[in-house]
């Protein structure tokens, strides 16, 4: 660093420093965790390759979507990954492009501070609060925000100090370099969100991350075009990405309509349970610290309180939240011999109150539901969802059977059969389900069910002040409506629709402006040979019809490669699917119509300037 001025070998020096105190101090912290080691794996081996792809512009400015790896792992995985994964693709880079160790050492540094600062942001964001819904999208766009801020900040510094120039002029701050930064972080972070989702939706994100590499080269494609000693090789290759290109649009185009056909017939669908007029509220009565005697008669004064209020219609607590439950693992059947660990039956188990299946709407099919007989000093008993008992039972003589449950030393016997419902998601394929009386089986954290006359939303306030008056100390940790339960279940679906909408439109655009720049760039190097065949008395209309040709042949390829793409991602996502087929023809039938327009319009603008050239002009410029 001897060629520096010495403002700046201290500030890389302390940068270093820092990044090496953070580094430690993150992994002590959070150690590693072997259960994410594939997850890290994967990453590393897409930032590597990442890192093989630089961008320079016509201003010297360059540019990796490695960022979107470092992003992402810094969400994802633990800080002794990500800090691997940062020190793995440059060090693959080391061996392509030397630079001055001390840039080096910096330029992993300022990722490694940045990358621990992401993620120290969303995980105090998700904090107690899971790691689904709007929070997390949130927290994920202020983690990239930050990830961003503090690079550019930290490059900015030492390009000050190293060349005795303004940050302003350091070319850091600057909108062009931020927004295309922003860019690729909003790519981290979707690819996040959905990999906490689900991770069959991560690779959605390869159609924006190949949009964004795509326009940051559309720079050098301009500057190429203004010289006209292209190569036919450049030609071919710029093709061969515009059928790419419209590929990528047509399997978005198509993605994103089959979730939207699924959205409207997924609102059509029956959960097993009823959420018109329904509201629940969550409480935590032992986080107030309230003992077991405290907490059942505050269960039972608040049931009582909003009981007498007169636009509700029942009341009921249950340990489970609609569309929120998780299954456990050890539920035994009398008379059932378990050979293996493998062999033991996971099933949903809900603690529930008296009139809780009213109060939800949950029909019971045979037998009976729970009673104030059901006390802690009778016999135990339990209700069954209809799949349990067809699986175990098939001769339908469940009742009166017997039953054990995880942890539990007495066997219950079965008194009713419950119609399976959506436990743990929307249209979800059948699960097990017990369900058990609250007297029988005390829990200090209970969610309450209120079936209004009307809307429930006007209730929703006097239904909170009468749980406060029943235990002041009790906080209520969240409300929903019906409705709000419906739109939380199809939180995924909805994000889909939402986001492969935008870069679906996104793809088009970027496809259509392509295809009519190779198209204009085409005439004007054909502009001598059309004029030679309208001198020679070519019409006007077979010019055209030459040049759509042309066009629309490379968009013709590109959309028989989508829809081979659209049917292959479609069996990936049809577990995602509402009531739609991966190869729903409406959907592949609009998307194509679609495309197809706005490409024939890209198309004909050019060919329609070609049909309309003067020969004698052409032929003296050519």
């Amino acid at each position: 660093m001897a060629d520096l001025p010495r403002p700046a070998r201290i500030y890389i020096a302390s940068v270093l420093a820092a990044a090496t105190i953070a580094g430690v101090g993150s992994v002590l912290v959070a150690p590693p965790a072997l259960e994410l080691t594939p997850v890290a794996f994967v990453l590393l081996i897409c930032a590597t390759i990442a890192q093989q792809f630089k961008v320079k512009s016509p201003k010297h400015q360059s540019y990796y979507t490695t960022t979107i790896f470092f992003f992402a792992a810094a969400v994802l995985v633990p800080p002794a990954y990500v800090i691997l994964i940062i020190l793995a693709a440059h060090g693959v880079e080391l061996l392509r492009e030397r630079y001055r160790w001390y840039i080096q050492a910096f330029n992993v540094a300022n990722f490694v501070l940045c990358a621990i600062a992401a993620g120290a942001v969303f995980a105090i964001g998700q904090s107690g609060h899971g790691t689904a819904g709007g929070r997390a999208a949130l927290f994920a766009a202020l983690a990239g925000l930050t990830f961003v801020g503090l690079n550019h900040l930290l490059t900015a510094l030492v390009i000050m100090w190293a060349r005795g120039v303004p940050i302003s002029r350091a070319g850091t701050m600057d909108w062009e370099n931020l927004g295309t930064d922003i860019a690729l972080m909003s790519v981290g972070a979707l690819g996040s969100l959905l990999w906490l989702a689900d991770p069959w939706l991560a690779p959605l994100c390869l159609g924006p991350l190949f949009l964004i590499y795509r326009s940051l080269l559309v720079p050098n494609l301009k500057e190429e075009a203004r010289t006209t000693g292209r190569s036919r090789k450049r030609v071919t290759l710029a093709n061969a990405l515009l059928v790419g290109q419209v590929a990528f649009s047509f399997l978005l185009l198509v993605t994103a309509a089959l979730f939207l056909r699924s959205i409207g017939r997924a609102y059509d669908l029956d959960p097993g349970f009823q959420t018109k007029h329904l509201a629940v509220f969550t409480t935590n009565p032992g986080q107030a610290g309230y003992k077991k005697p405290l907490t059942k008669a505050f269960y039972k004064d608040a049931r009582e309180r909003v009981t007498r209020m007169p636009d509700v219609e029942s009341v009921s607590w249950a340990s489970n939240m609609p569309l929120w439950a998780r299954g456990v693992n050890g539920l035994q059947v009398e008379g059932r011999e378990q050979r293996s660990q493998a062999d033991k039956i996971t099933t949903i188990v809900n603690t529930v109150d008296a009139n809780y299946f009213e109060t939800v709407g949950v029909a019971i099919a045979s037998g009976r539901q729970f009673t104030n007989r059901d006390q802690e000093t009778s016999t135990p008993v339990a209700i069954v969802n209809e799949k349990l008992a067809h699986d175990y039972w098939p001769r339908g003589d469940a009742l009166g059977k017997r039953i054990q449950l995880p942890g539990e030393k007495q066997m219950r016997q079965i008194v009713g059969i419950a119609r399976t419902a959506s436990y743990s998601a929307w249209a979800e394929p059948p699960q097990l389900c017990v369900y058990v009386p609250l007297e029988q089986n005390y829990s200090d954290a209970m969610i309450l069910y209120v079936r209004g006359k009307a809307d429930p939303r006007q209730i929703l306030t006097p239904v909170r002040r009468e749980v406060r008056a029943a235990g002041p100390r009790i906080l209520i940790g969240g409300t929903l409506s019906g409705r709000e339960i419906v739109d939380r279940g199809l939180f995924q679906a909805r994000m889909g629709v939402a986001l492969l909408s935008v870069f679906g439109l996104l793809a088009l655009s970027l496809a259509s402006i392509g295809l009519y720049g190779i198209m204009a760039y085409s005439v004007n190097q054909r502009k001598r040979e059309i004029g030679l065949r309208m001198a020679i008395g070519a019409a006007q209309a077979s010019v055209l019809r030459l040049i759509l040709k042309q066009g629309m042949s490379l968009v013709l390829k590109g959309v028989l490669i989508g829809f081979a793409a659209a049917l292959l991602v479609g069996r990936l996502l049809s577990r995602l699917l509402y009531g739609v087929s991966a190869s729903d023809p409406l959907s592949i039938a609009a998307a194509a119509a679609v495309l197809l327009a706005v490409a024939l319009l890209a198309c004909y603008l050019p060919a329609r300037w070609a049909s309309r050239v003067d020969p004698l002009v052409a032929l003296r410029e050519g």
